[in-house]
């Protein structure tokens, strides 16, 4: 996962050995920092630059940038047990076999998109993490055999 910084000329980098790093264009010296995430992770910037999101395994962490050798400033978890999750829709999220792919915040810094490959994807609020959304193609097939009937697989935000 590659995410560009907005405001600088940093970006963001997620390897499947669990590291992510923050990297600077015109630097010589490689990652200016590394974390470890413990697993395969997303990556997505704040519009400002000012904050980023590693989503991995179950769960996302918000850090500023400014102090993310502190730790995350918020941490969620992505629930099974959510009600605004339908159970027909959570048995495919949470499928062994389903992969995160992607994360990204809405233009206006507001909401976090998170993307998987079950056609199934989470809308939420970036300062409450509530999920405002569930979206996903109601007639999804249950195995993975089947081509999906509807491909979800790029969601995206419009900029506006």
């Amino acid at each position: 996962s590659l995410a560009m910084c907005p405001a600088s000329d940093c970006f963001l980098s997620c390897s499947r050995d669990g590291k992510m790093a923050i990297w600077e264009l015109g630097s010589s010296k490689g990652a200016v920092a590394t974390l470890d995430t413990k697993g395969e992770s997303k990556v997505a910037w704040s519009p400002e630059g000012l904050a980023f999101a590693v989503a991995t395994g179950r769960g996302v962490r918000l850090y500023d940038l400014r102090g993310y050798a502190n730790g995350p400033f918020a941490t969620f978890e992505v629930d099974v047990a959510d009600e605004s999750i339908p159970p027909d829709v959570a048995k495919r999220l949470f499928a062994p076999s389903t992969l995160w792919t992607g994360l990204s915040f809405s233009p206006d810094g507001e909401k976090l998109l998170l993307r998987t490959d079950a056609n199934v994807h989470l809308l939420y609020d970036a300062f409450d993490y509530n999920i405002l959304e569930v979206l996903h193609d109601p007639a999804a097939p249950d195995d993975d055999h089947d081509p999906p009937p509807v491909d979800l697989a790029n969601a995206v935000f419009s900029p506006d």
